[in-house]
């Protein structure tokens, strides 16, 4: 099964998705923060991103194992904070 994320026209896949998490965030508040919190997730090797800004939360799809404290700086870094898992 290959998991397909379509996000500012660029098709993100990954390929035997192992396992998901889901991921409470803070501070989306649009559709634009979602897609700002998607892609800066699936730039991250090995995970792609769903997230819903009206929930609050980001499913995170795994190929590879990442660490939680890398997508939490990623999200960090573009001013979103990461409060918890679901």
């Amino acid at each position: 099964e290959v998991f397909h994320l379509l996000a500012f026209r660029k098709v993100y896949e990954v390929p035997h998705v192992r396992y998901e998490k889901t991921f409470l965030v803070q501070g989306m508040h649009c559709d634009h923060c979602k897609a700002r919190v998607e892609r800066a997730i699936n730039d991250i090797q090995g995970v792609a991103a769903r997230a819903n800004w009206k929930k609050g939360e980001v499913v995170v799809s795994y190929a590879e194992d990442v660490a939680d404290e890398v997508i939490a700086r990623q999200l960090q870094r573009d001013g979103y904070q990461v409060t918890g898992q679901k």
